[in-house]
């Protein structure tokens, strides 16, 4: 294969960040590939956000991640042509609200023609791809929350896992709105299908938008930096509010009874601090998610939930690198769960598990955020990315 297989991109385009994938074969530019992937990934790095733990090595090369912000679609393709990955005549493939949006760019800057694909068949796909590379799924443990603020949440951890597909699993794709696919495997010929079945417009815009009209804040970053250090409490109405410490229907008083249910007293409206209404937004999106996408799993048997979507990945800022280093994370899963919208993925793993009595299992991804490229990259170009080699291969 070396030499033989050009290098191939991937790119899901959305209203705000382009997540890309990059394909390099073997034997690329000098060398063993080895020296010049590393210059290239460096280089992406200067215009977006890599993350070198994300590096997967495929059969004939590996694959590159990178993010940049769509707005510099023009800057970006300029500097793949410096770097000499898209030669004219190549293909580069395509998804996302942006993928015609931003189709003239490609083809101006590069003379290169975007194949464009579908958004919801290239997520699908990009799930089918990457679930075949050891240590992508995941599920968390300690997901109860043991205190109101901070470090008392830093508690969580990241289990590697499997997905159960025979079953058939459910993907909530949360961006800014959400919505619900149901995929399964035909019985007749073993392939992968997929529906759509329902959605939200309740998702991360709207979580955004509440906290800026609340707070001010309005960088998904910060918004959620914010809510780390709040106190839900100060806003939201629990059962002991209600009930007071007793427990009733097995509810447990410290449990959510109304969101914001606190703020019709005027005397708690002047002591909620921003930090608290944010952290109340957050989790009063993700509880309403979670619980549709209960119901949604419920009607099709589905035991696997599979939750992925901007609003869980952020956009790699520098506040979240900061993070990060700061917890002091070594581990492989740790410094990769630590990257995340912690408080939003522990709030559905939670109520999933609630609702369902356990039945059913919150499933996350290692490479959230670039299933569509992956998807659009795989559709575009077959079984080539498709195959880990025996380092990467699943467990």
């Amino acid at each position: 294969m070396a030499g033989k297989v050009p290098v191939m991109c991937g790119v899901d385009i959305g209203g705000t960040l382009a997540k890309t994938v990059v394909y390099i074969p073997d034997g690329w530019g000098r060398g063993d590939g080895g020296g010049a992937t590393n210059e290239i990934q460096a280089a992406l790095g200067r215009q977006g956000w890599t993350e070198e733990d994300l590096r997967v090595e495929v059969e004939g090369g590996c694959l590159v991640f990178f993010k940049f912000v769509s707005s510099a679609a023009l800057a970006t393709t300029k500097l793949i042509e410096k770097l000499g990955l898209l030669p004219k005549g190549s293909q580069l493939h395509v998804t996302g609200g942006g993928a015609f949006k931003y189709k003239h760019v490609f083809e101006d800057a590069l003379g290169v023609a975007p194949c464009v694909h579908d958004e919801m068949e290239s997520l699908v796909r990009g799930l089918t791809v990457l679930r075949n590379f050891k240590h992508e799924c995941f599920s968390l443990k300690n997901i109860l929350f043991q205190g109101a603020t901070g470090a008392d949440r830093e508690s969580i951890q990241a289990v590697w896992t499997d997905l159960d597909v025979e079953k058939g699993f459910l993907i909530v794709n949360i961006g800014s709105g959400v919505s619900f696919v149901h995929c399964t495997k035909n019985r007749k010929n073993g392939k992968e299908t997929f529906e759509r079945i329902g959605g939200s417009s309740l998702g991360g815009s709207t979580f955004l938008g509440l906290t800026a009209l609340l707070t001010g804040v309005d960088r998904f970053d910060d918004a959620i930096d914010l809510a780390a250090n709040g106190d839900s409490a100060a806003v939201d109405m629990l059962v002991k509010d209600i009930y007071g410490d007793k427990q009733v229907y097995n509810l447990k008083p410290t449990t959510l009874a109304s969101s914001f249910g606190k703020m019709v007293s005027k005397r708690a409206r002047k002591k909620a601090a921003p930090e608290d209404l944010a952290l109340s937004t957050l989790i009063m999106c993700s509880m309403n998610v979670a619980a549709l996408a209960h119901l949604h799993a419920k009607s099709k048997n589905a035991k696997h939930v599979v939750f992925t979507g901007s609003f869980l990945t952020g956009n790699g800022s520098n506040s979240i690198r900061q993070e990060t280093n700061k917890f002091g994370l070594n581990s492989h899963s740790e410094r990769h769960l630590h990257r995340r919208n912690r408080i939003a993925m522990r709030t559905l793993a939670y109520a999933l598990a609630f609702w369902t009595k356990g039945e059913k299992q919150a499933i996350f991804l290692k490479h959230d955020g670039f299933l569509g490229a992956v998807g659009s990259l795989s559709l575009g170009v077959g079984d080539i990315i498709g195959q880990p080699n025996s380092s990467s291969s699943r467990l």
